[in-house]
């Protein structure tokens, strides 16, 4: 077996969580770090030098190896479509095709695609001009956040609290590329207020199975303060939830997220981590993830 995030702590868990199973003789990881590569003989780094996307390598060492399941972790190498390399020869991939990982690489094309599906989500502008940013801006009198459309890592959102602060928001992202060319394109989007719930779900792109819920500490500092983060830790299950507000949950987001992969003809999704926010009785979609995070551990 061979997952992917191998360079961070959640490669270490997934490893570890693999190695348990007496179905897996090895669990290989790449690029591997030095955690993983002590204390357990069920458990070894790939070689060394082979990049997040260096895939024709990656298909060889499995290969190699007698590999029987991929497992892609972090969000680079879904997006670009490890799990078609793999899958065209016959190795088995846990994780989402290209097509769907579309959800994951872009958050203005995630957004619209809810629109497209009516999935519950917070009010939002796509802009891909700093001017069309400034003009949206001009015409919002509510809380807003600012995030990159590409991937950062969990961490291309900014949360002004001023006019002055959104304006400065787009300038840093779009100007001074705070996240690279990630935040080349912008997602505004309405401050959605309440507990934030994390929800796990593994789909063979017609049937559901969830996790239990969880909820992620993202902001670096106490008091729900400071950036935001990949994830300071994750507790689960949670109380915050209630078996209704499950089953509503389940019908109008994730039943319609996949029933719409589908209908778009994006492949399947073998696994997909949802993010949303509870606000009273009702739950706006605030976020789509297809690749293994920390909430997953």
């Amino acid at each position: 077996m061979d997952p992917s995030p191998g360079e961070r702590g959640q490669g270490n868990a997934l490893a570890w969580t693999l190695s348990r199973s007496p179905l897996v003789e090895k669990t290989f990881c790449i690029p591997g770090n030095g955690g993983i590569a002590t204390g357990d003989a069920k458990i070894e780094n790939g070689p060394p030098g082979i990049s997040m996307v260096a895939f024709a390598r990656r298909v060889d060492f499995s290969k190699e190896k007698n590999v029987n399941l991929v497992i892609p972790g972090s969000e680079e190498p879904i997006v670009q479509g490890i799990e078609e390399w793999f899958r065209k020869e016959g190795i088995p991939v846990f994780g989402p095709s290209k097509g769907a990982a579309r959800l994951e690489g872009s958050k203005c094309f995630a957004k619209d695609f809810m629109a497209r599906h009516s999935t519950p989500t917070a009010r939002y502008w796509n802009c891909s001009t700093v001017e069309e940013a400034y003009s949206c801006l001009n015409n919002i009198d509510y809380p807003l956040v600012i995030k990159a459309s590409g991937l950062a890592g969990d961490k291309g959102v900014l949360m002004p609290s001023t006019p002055q602060e959104n304006r400065a928001a787009v300038h840093t992202m779009m100007i001074q590329k705070l996240y690279g060319e990630a935040g080349a394109e912008i997602v505004i989007e309405e401050l959605l207020s309440g507990d934030e719930i994390s929800i796990t779900l593994v789909s063979d792109g017609s049937l559901l199975a969830l996790f239990p819920v969880g909820q992620d500490a993202q902001r670096i500092l106490d008091g729900n303060t400071g950036a935001n983060t990949g994830g300071m830790g994750v507790y689960a299950p949670t109380d915050l939830l209630s078996a209704e507000q499950i089953d509503r949950i389940t019908k109008t987001i994730f039943e319609s997220t996949i029933k719409g992969i589908r209908d778009e003809g994006m492949a399947h999704v073998e696994d997909t981590h949802v993010h949303l926010q509870l606000i009273l009785y009702r739950a706006p979609f605030h976020g789509l993830h297809l690749c293994w995070s920390d909430d997953n551990i």
